[in-house]
């Protein structure tokens, strides 16, 4: 009985197994119409949820174009453009800029809208919209690279140009601009090019910051010097030429493509001069210390010759005509002129440390000086690689967007509250920034450019430009002659006027 009970079992065991899986068998073939059935009913369930969702959503609004073509004519007519346009379109619009249409923002909420979607998305456009003549100037620096390249050099740029080493430079700068003043010591009054009076004070500080203080003097500062005015000229040809919009430009003989090389070759000649003077001084500099990342392959030597000029000579402009502007603005305000004269004075024995400040009146006034002359009405274009919504308007991926920095700086509701009067923010008024806030502020004044790809040096060129007013206030009384224009052969609003510069008794 106990042989035949175990025969039993092992004969009952695997019948009952096979009738276990014919039942799921069946039950599964019999259960799996039914899930599909479920799963076709939850999709279209949650179709037929986000078609509702949708439809109530408004359309997109479209963006109004303006046909009219403003290229050349942002630089000189830049304002008058800016109202036009806002007037005729609205806030959002597109114009017309040689062969392609930019999308305009004016107003400091769909700056914030753009600056919040793909923050690290927003690149530049090739050449800047400028074309291929700048692509052959500058096409390897800094400023035109995007995406990992740019990220990459920007994070080993930015180790040579934080606040700290900016606020370092300035017993350098002190020194110098004390010795540029005492160039006019036998001079108690005469009068000067704003622009011309303050040229040399950026260009000559920066090349020493480049190429080391001792280094960079005598022979090798005068050479750099002589080149100043050729890359102005380049400059202003890149921006204004409509044939060096073509690639074409390059292959023929024109006089402009002379002079570009001849420039870079010198250029490129003295700079890597310099690397070997500081390596045999032992004396390690911000370009020596850079050409490391050429020989290491970080950098490509275009990378790193182009982006030294993108600081050292294409900015000089910048620097330069913030510096100007400064002169003429307290030329014009007395009353401003007057008040920081007072504090400087009082902070003279300790100047660099003042100038450090953002609690002061000489803060308050860069600042205003800054938001009434952006360098540019409009900045450069950019773009993001993703469509996106800013007030209710779809932007397509890669569709040129542009600031227009005007609108920002003049008309932000920031300076116009509604006790002023609808011009308030054409008036200068320093004192218009206490108690703002910083976020605020750089959303509705835009000078050094704006988001991730605001301008690497300025850190250095705000200190260097407090320093000079600081230093000019101190020994002159300043007063502007004749009548204020602006400059028409450069590619940046630079003022074309005189002052009168008094020595102090």
């Amino acid at each position: 009985m106990g042989a035949r009970k175990k025969y039993i079992e092992v004969n009952v065991l695997p019948s009952k197994l096979k009738l276990t899986d014919s039942s799921n068998s069946m039950i599964t073939i019999l259960l799996l119409p039914v899930f599909w059935v479920l799963v076709v009913s939850l999709c279209l369930v949650s179709l037929k949820s986000k078609l509702r969702a949708f439809q109530k959503q408004p359309p997109f609004k479209k963006i109004p174009r303006s046909h009219r073509n403003v290229e050349g004519k942002k630089i000189t007519q830049g304002p008058e453009i800016s109202e036009k346009n806002k007037n005729q379109y609205g806030s959002i619009y597109s114009h017309r800029d040689g062969f392609r249409y930019e999308v305009v923002l004016t107003t400091p909420s769909q700056l914030k809208q753009y600056y919040s979607l793909h923050t690290k998305d927003h690149k530049k456009l090739d050449s800047f919209g400028a074309g291929q003549y700048l692509v052959a100037l500058l096409g390897e620096c800094l400023g035109f690279q995007n995406g990992e390249l740019w990220t990459r050099m920007r994070k080993l740029f930015n180790l040579f140009f934080t606040h700290t080493l900016a606020a370092k430079t300035l017993p350098a700068m002190i020194a110098f601009i004390d010795g540029w003043i005492l160039e006019h010591d036998s001079q108690n009054e005469f009068s000067v090019d704003a622009f011309d009076f303050v040229a040399t004070v950026p260009f000559t500080c920066i090349a020493k910051y480049l190429y080391g203080n001792e280094q960079c003097s005598g022979r090798v500062l005068t050479e750099l010097k002589n080149l100043v005015p050729l890359h102005s000229e380049l400059m202003t040809h890149a921006f204004t030429t409509f044939w060096g919009r073509f690639k074409i430009y390059q292959y023929f003989p024109f006089q402009r493509m002379k002079d570009l090389r001849f420039f870079q070759d010198s250029f490129k000649s003295l700079s890597l001069a310099m690397v070997e003077l500081a390596r045999d001084a032992e004396n390690p500099t911000v370009a020596s210390e850079l050409y490391k990342l050429v020989e290491s392959r970080d950098l490509t030597l275009d990378n790193w010759i182009q982006s030294l000029d993108e600081i050292l000579f294409a900015n000089i402009d910048v620097t330069a005509t913030i510096m100007s502007w400064s002169l003429v603005e307290m030329g014009r305000n007395k009353h401003e002129q007057a008040r920081l004269r007072l504090e400087v004075l009082e902070n003279l024995q300790l100047v660099d440390e003042y100038c450090k400040r953002t609690d002061t009146v000489l803060h308050r006034v860069l600042l205003e000086i800054l938001r009434l002359h952006p360098l540019l009405w409009y900045g450069f274009p950019e773009q993001s690689s993703s469509a996106m919504v800013i007030d209710g308007h779809k932007i397509e991926a890669n569709t040129p967007i542009v600031v227009d920095q005007y609108q920002l700086n003049y008309k932000s509701p920031l300076w116009n509250p509604a006790d002023k009067s609808t011009d308030y923010g054409a008036t200068f008024d320093s004192d218009r920034f206490l108690g703002l806030n910083n976020r605020d502020i750089l959303m509705s004044s835009v000078t050094f450019g704006s988001g991730p790809r605001r301008c690497l040096g300025k850190n250095f060129a705000e200190v260097l430009i407090k320093t000079e007013i600081a230093k000019v206030l101190s020994t002159f009384e300043v007063a502007l002659e004749g009548e204020l224009k602006v400059a028409a052969d450069t590619f940046v609003v630079r003022p074309d006027a005189q002052i009168k510069l008094t020595r102090l008794i």
